[in-house]
């Protein structure tokens, strides 16, 4: 997974449009991107919800749901 776009949506949101590859497939999708800065630290948070079978993960199934949701925390030290 990687950033391909960011846009400032407004302060301390952003936009950005990501690259995702698993099993050989590529596809885009767009997530806002939550900024706070706590002291000399940057935090960012985003959540986004994939279909796991735009990547053919998984196969039919009657147990296992079509959609999975990611929350991805990071931060950063000035």
């Amino acid at each position: 997974m990687k950033s391909v776009l960011i846009t400032r949506k407004s302060p301390g949101i952003y936009t950005v449009k990501w690259s995702l590859s698993m099993k050989g497939i590529t596809r885009l999708f767009s997530s806002d991107v939550h900024t706070l800065q706590e002291g000399n630290a940057l935090k960012f948070y985003t959540t986004f919800t994939l279909n796991r079978n735009d990547w053919n993960i998984g196969g039919s199934s009657f147990t296992m749901g079509d959609y999975v949701t990611i929350t991805l925390n990071t931060t950063v030290q000035k």
